[in-house]
Formats: C-alpha cells, sequence, structure tokens
C-alpha cells in the first residue's frame, strides 16, 4: 500500500472553530474496526457525519462499511497501521480527498499486553508507544501544520491508567502516560485547546481477551456505546477532557477522602496478577 498521495490543498479553518459541528461535518476514525472506535464511526455515520474508518483489520471494516450502507452520513474505510510512520498524516490528506473537509479525527487505535512489568521486552513497548505515542504526535502535528489558522478537533483515547497504573500493564500505562505528558506540553506553550484528552477505564471492547490469555477482566467494566457517544460530546462541547467513566469518577473522588482505597484496588489487582502468573 502506498501511504503517500499528493497533499491536498485545504481552506484555512477560524480560528476557535476546533469543534465536532453538526452534519456534514466529518471526521477520522482509527481503530474502527472494533470496540469504541466501531462505536464511534457508527454513532458519528448514524448521526449524519461523514467518516473515514481506519483499522489494521480490514476484513473487519468491510464488515463496518457493509452495517453502515445506507447511514445517514457516508463510512469509507482505509486499510492502515496507524503505527506505521506517516499513516496519520496520509489519513489526514485521504480525509479531504475522499469526504471534502475534516472536522475531528478520533486518534483511538490502541492494544495492550498483559504481563509482568519485567517481561515487556523492547518490540512490545516499541509497538505500544508507536501506536499510543507516536501516531497521536503525528497527528497533532500534522493537523497544525495543515490548519495554521485553527485545526480540527483531535480527541484523543487515553486511558485512567494513564494516573492510576494497574499490575500487570506497566507499559501500556508508562505509553498513556507519555502523550497525556506530550499534550500537557502543547498547552504550556500556549497552544492544543483543540485537543481532548478521553480517558476511559476498563471497557467491554475485546481488550482483555487481546491483551492475552486468560487476562482476569479489571472491575467497573464500561461498554464502548457509552465511551464513544461520551467523546462524541466531548468533540462537540470543545472539552479538553473528558472522563467517560462514572465508576472511575467516584474512584477519584473516594481516593481524597480516603487515600487507602487506591491501595487497596492496587493491591486486588495484584493477587489477580499473581493468580494469572500462577495458572500459566
Amino acid at each position: 500500500m502506498t501511504l503517500y498521495r499528493q497533499a491536498v490543498i485545504s481552506r484555512p479553518r477560524p480560528a476557535g472553530s476546533a469543534t465536532l459541528g453538526l452534519p456534514p461535518a466529518a471526521a477520522v476514525v482509527t481503530g474502527a474496526a472494533s470496540g469504541i472506535g466501531r462505536s464511534l464511526a457508527v454513532q458519528l455515520a448514524e448521526a449524519g457525519h461523514p467518516v473515514l474508518a481506519a483499522d489494521r483489520d480490514e476484513a473487519a471494516l468491510v464488515r463496518l462499511a457493509g452495517a453502515l450502507e445506507g447511514a445517514a452520513g457516508a463510512c469509507r474505510t482505509r486499510a492502515v497501521d496507524v503505527a506505521e510512520p506517516g499513516a496519520s498524516r496520509w489519513l489526514i490528506d485521504e480525509a479531504l480527498a475522499e469526504l471534502g473537509r475534516l472536522d475531528a479525527f478520533f486518534a483511538n487505535a490502541g492494544g495492550a499486553r498483559y504481563q509482568p512489568w519485567h517481561e515487556a521486552d523492547p518490540p512490545t513497548a516499541e509497538a505500544l508507544f508507536a501506536c499510543h505515542v507516536l501516531a497521536p504526535m503525528e497527528a497533532a502535528q500534522a493537523l497544525r501544520r495543515r490548519f495554521p489558522a485553527g485545526p480540527p478537533r483531535l480527541v484523543i483515547t487515553t486511558s485512567a491508567q494513564a494516573e492510576w497504573a494497574v499490575p500487570g500493564y506497566a507499559a501500556y500505562a508508562a505509553s498513556k502516560a507519555a502523550i497525556e505528558r506530550f499534550v500537557d506540553g502543547i498547552r504550556a506553550e500556549g497552544e492544543g485547546g483543540w485537543i481532548t484528552l478521553a480517558d476511559p477505564a476498563a471497557t467491554d471492547t475485546g481488550f482483555f481477551a487481546r491483551a492475552g490469555p486468560g487476562v482476569p477482566r479489571a472491575l467497573g467494566v464500561q461498554s464502548p456505546e457509552a465511551v464513544a457517544a461520551a467523546l462524541i460530546r466531548a468533540a462537540r462541547r470543545g472539552r479538553r477532557r473528558v472522563t467517560p467513566s462514572p465508576a472511575f469518577r467516584w474512584a477519584r473522588r473516594l481516593e481524597r477522602l480516603l487515600p487507602v482505597f487506591r491501595r487497596l484496588y492496587v493491591r486486588l489487582e495484584r493477587r489477580k496478577l499473581r493468580r494469572w502468573q500462577q495458572a500459566g
């Protein structure tokens, strides 16, 4: 697959317009073949937004496009690995060429590997950082260069683990925290009002099954449809951050009142990791 095409000339966006407006406002969604990304693509298209859905899983994208045939908003697909350098820039070009405009970019692609921290090998860490850090960085920089007067809304799916690391996910949590600190750096330079950080907690997306065989599920699992709806609302309202999980919002409050709560939760998850190791 050729990742590059001649740049599409786009008209500058007026400053302060970095929100997902009403249809026909158009969006790119990465990681769109399953989970939160698929729910984003479905909800956007059904609401009338043209969508460019991207994922590595071409067969799942074909099924998504079939499911959305006849939706109020057109769904176009691109099979691409966003961890590959240049992929995010290419998707922006493709969206402008295919949809004629770009109002939001949902950098949602991700994955995990469940294992003790000392077993996280360099290839695993590199793959996580390429997908969770370098790909959203590239998207932010490409949007800033293409739309200097006001980039489209960029929604980056991070994780509650950027704040609360869970045993078994040290490399994953590190990658999610890294992209949050990068956005903090953008804002420290007086920019980034057009970026939304979304930090969902455990979501019923097949995340645990893909993280490894027999991986224990976390507490407070939420639906991908609810997370996607929260991200879309945040994009429309121009929110700087959204925490979709009510359980995690309450956990933050409880920790402030009872600091031992977090330690107890981590101890519970540590026991799960040890039982998983013993079973393996």
